[in-house]
């Protein structure tokens, strides 16, 4: 590795990060997937306390009612239906209760789940951008090695041919054209030629314009 160009000893640094900052992403992934099997657990055992303690209170209440109505068989009728209101509104309340909470803990392993959603989504485009990432370094790669191999033939060759494409093209668009580099003698100067299609200076639309660069 230590052979091995900065740029590409950079772009394996670049990758190897990204690895790891990938692999943290699916570590708290998992952490979340825990804590939402966590409170889901937590929210059954809660039911099934609320449950019980409901039944033990309903049984309670129902032993109380009985007690009342042997001690109080001789009062009225409305004192009755009052003391029955009042249990059932107990009642109703618990299960308000219950229902509420049941609201809350479903309400936050929503949130866990929509935020477990938003990293899932997160970590799949960086997965894509480190993907993008890499077929570019590649692209580059190749091409690099396309520019030395045209380097390595052109070495000791001078004078050399080049042949310029797509020659309209770059005089609509008004661009300059470079030839691959090359030496002019083994451990010469680096150079290369450059076009104007159309022109430079008092030249410009009238002729074209070539010019040598070291």
């Amino acid at each position: 590795r230590k052979d091995m160009p900065a740029h590409l000893r950079e772009n394996i640094t670049h990758v190897s990060l990204l690895a790891a900052m990938n692999l943290k992403l699916a570590e708290k992934l998992l952490k979340k997937d825990e804590e939402i099997s966590k409170l889901s657990q937590e929210l059954k055992e809660t039911v099934a306390k609320l449950d019980k303690k409901e039944k033990v209170h309903r049984q309670q209440l129902e032993q109380e009612i009985s007690q009342l109505k042997s001690e109080l068989t001789r009062k009225h009728d409305e004192s009755v239906h009052e003391l029955r209101t009042t249990l059932r509104q107990e009642i109703d309340r618990n299960r308000e209760e219950k229902a509420t909470m049941k609201q809350e803990f479903q309400l936050e392993i929503d949130q866990l789940r929509k935020k477990q959603a938003t990293d899932t989504k997160s970590l799949v485009q960086k997965m894509t951008e480190v993907r993008k990432k890499q077929e570019r370094d590649r692209t580059e790669l190749e091409r690099q090695a396309t520019t030395l191999q045209g380097i390595s033939a052109h070495i000791g060759l001078v004078p050399l041919q080049f042949t310029m494409r797509d020659f309209e093209k770059h005089k609509a668009a008004d661009e300059k054209w470079y030839s691959e580099p090359f030496y002019t003698h083994p451990k010469g100067y680096k150079m290369c030629i450059s076009v104007n299609a159309n022109g430079y200076g008092m030249a410009m639309h009238s002729h074209i314009s070539v010019f040598a660069y070291l």
